[in-house]
């Protein structure tokens, strides 16, 4: 059983996609939700992030939850903070 996908800035839209300085920082987690166990994080990233072909072993895990936090420039109120985009999802469950 697995998750696969691509994660990336999201580029398609120039209001959610510039330096740091414009966009602020983002970071995103994939979690267990019932052992409150981290499978997947990004950390704090800005707009240069993109990792292809993740997987994550699904393998006794009933919930996801998907964590996006956003955080801005000290000072500096954003309209837009820095969007991303997972690409391709795929899940796969195998019965045994």
């Amino acid at each position: 059983d697995s998750l696969s996908f691509s994660i990336g800035a999201d580029k398609s839209d120039m209001r959610y996609y510039g330096s740091e300085k414009q966009n602020g920082i983002a970071q995103v987690q994939i979690v267990d939700s019932d052992k409150n166990n981290i499978l997947f994080d990004t950390g704090w990233v800005d707009n240069s992030y993109a990792r292809y072909n993740v997987d994550i072993n699904m393998l006794n895990i009933e919930k996801l939850k998907i964590i996006y936090r956003t955080c801005g420039i000290p000072h500096k109120s954003m309209a837009f903070g820095l969007q991303f985009a997972m690409v391709n999802p795929i899940l796969t469950l195998v019965e045994n």
